[in-house]
């Protein structure tokens, strides 16, 4: 019994660092703060950074800071998150507005 409450948890762990896709399927190894971004972008595509800052920020349990409208250490990280999941294949950028990979804007 107790090898099985371990594995739960050890199962509950990872899910803390995946989020679902539209479609159902993960994407593993996301951090909360990744996936505050991607959901932010998924809810907004075509949208430029400083949205996507607002938005994540302005999420109930965002791990990010509160959005200022300013560019400050905070908009860097945001970006810093987009061009991750842009690596990751998960975001695109087209003139300054960014996508899910999904969009079709970006297909």
């Amino acid at each position: 019994m107790k090898e099985a409450i371990d594995h739960l948890v050890a199962e509950s762990e990872d899910l803390d660092v995946m989020v679902k896709s539209d479609d159902g399927s993960s994407n593993p190894g996301l951090t909360k703060e990744e996936q505050s971004v991607l959901e932010a972008i998924r809810n907004k595509p075509g949208y430029a950074l400083r949205t996507i800052h607002k938005q994540a920020a302005e999420q109930d349990d965002s791990p990010l800071g509160e959005y200022s409208g300013e560019w400050d250490d905070d908009r860097k990280k945001v970006q810093e998150l987009v061009h991750r999941l842009e690596t990751k294949g998960l975001v695109s950028n087209e003139a300054r507005s960014w996508y899910p990979a999904e969009h079709p804007k970006v297909n």
